[in-house]
């Protein structure tokens, strides 16, 4: 489910099938999952030929879960390598106690986290 959704919210297409990147659309989509909200959408399979109709409550469910088992996985010395956690505290400020993630919801922080994307913090450390 959480590739569909990133299909969903980064990979989307004109109406002419081109890439485009809607800024409001990614914003909207994220700020709903974070928030856990009931609406449901439709997430369309890579065959094209199928959709996954799910809620934004059951996709972040996903993804909590998802990056629960990275997380146990990475302390108990199992995980990839490739997991950049390290410097963030539960409260999502850098270890030195500032700010770092640009504003980030935890949300959105596990997301970028549990696609891989690395250390993403605007911070200076």
């Amino acid at each position: 489910m959480l590739p569909l959704f990133r299909d969903f919210v980064f990979h989307q297409q004109s109406g002419t099938g081109a890439p485009a990147l809607d800024v409001g659309h990614a914003v909207e989509a994220l700020t709903r999952l974070d928030a856990g909200d009931s609406q449901r959408i439709a997430l369309p399979c890579r065959d094209g030929q199928s959709m996954l109709t799910a809620d934004y409550a059951t996709v972040r469910a996903s993804l909590d879960d998802s990056f629960g088992v990275l997380r146990a996985r990475a302390t108990a010395g199992k995980g990839p390598t490739g997991l950049h956690t390290a410097g963030w505290n539960r409260a999502g400020a850098s270890n030195d106690g500032a700010p770092s993630d640009g504003g980030l919801s935890a949300g959105s922080r596990k997301l970028f986290e549990a696609a891989g994307a690395g250390d993403f913090s605007l911070g200076g450390g």
